[in-house]
């Protein structure tokens, strides 16, 4: 792409009424779209797919996208296994909106609105640590449940960075669809279930605060004593 071409491309994710990651993986997907996924291709993303049964399903390029959003592998914020995909292809025209938006949007680390895509400014609390017990059942169930109202759809986050099971997470995802509250709350009812001593308050706020859950935000509220409220 010329450098005219790549600053109109970031003009129109700038103004457009999808968010620029969508208006990204549109771009990219009219360059790919023709292009059957083989074999070849399925090897290349095998570990990343996590199940090759799924992947075998796969015939086309909306669909291996697709899949490796539902493994949270490629999401908004962490594009490289979507330029994996283009590099792998030749198609460099993609390669350089991927960059661009790279450039854009993942330079800058300040949160946006889910609906508006604003920036949102944050002011950082310091907060004393609150120490809390695996044997303070109420309260972890009432935290549990807090987490599950507010968490929102990427909960695969936060369960998989609790270890727990791939195959436990397609079962709730499959077992409660559409329903993200109780997808979080099994989630983490399973990681206390197999975890048990370990699965405890102060393990719960660390995964939280880290990538890629990245949620401080319920982790201070927890030590707020929101749930309890």
């Amino acid at each position: 792409m010329t450098t005219k071409e790549i600053g109109c491309f970031l003009a129109l994710i700038m103004t457009a009424a999808l968010s620029p990651y969508e208006n990204l993986k549109s771009r990219v997907l009219k360059n790919i779209e023709l292009i059957c996924v083989d074999d070849k291709i399925r090897n290349d993303f095998r570990e990343e797919s996590e199940s090759w049964r799924d992947l075998k399903k796969v015939t086309s390029m909306k669909e291996l996208i697709q899949l490796l959003e539902d493994r949270d592998v490629l999401t908004e914020w962490n594009v490289a296994i979507f330029e994996k995909l283009v590099k792998l292809l030749g198609n460099k025209e993609s390669v350089d909106l991927i960059k661009a938006y790279k450039k854009l949007e993942l330079s800058d680390t300040t949160p946006q609105c889910s609906v508006c895509h604003c920036k949102i400014q944050i002011t950082p609390v310091q907060l004393d640590p609150v120490l809390y017990s695996a044997s303070d059942s109420d309260e972890m169930e009432s935290a549990m449940l807090y987490i599950s109202r507010n968490y929102g759809c990427r909960w695969k986050h936060l369960a998989r960075a609790l270890k727990v099971r791939e195959g436990d997470i397609d079962n709730i995802f499959c077992d409660n669809p559409h329903d993200t509250c109780e997808q979080t709350y099994q989630a983490l009812r399973r990681w206390r279930e197999e975890h048990a001593s370990r699965a405890n308050m102060n393990v719960l706020l660390k995964t939280l605060r880290s990538s890629p859950c990245n949620r401080t935000d319920l982790a201070e509220k927890l030590q707020k004593g929101y749930h309890l409220n």
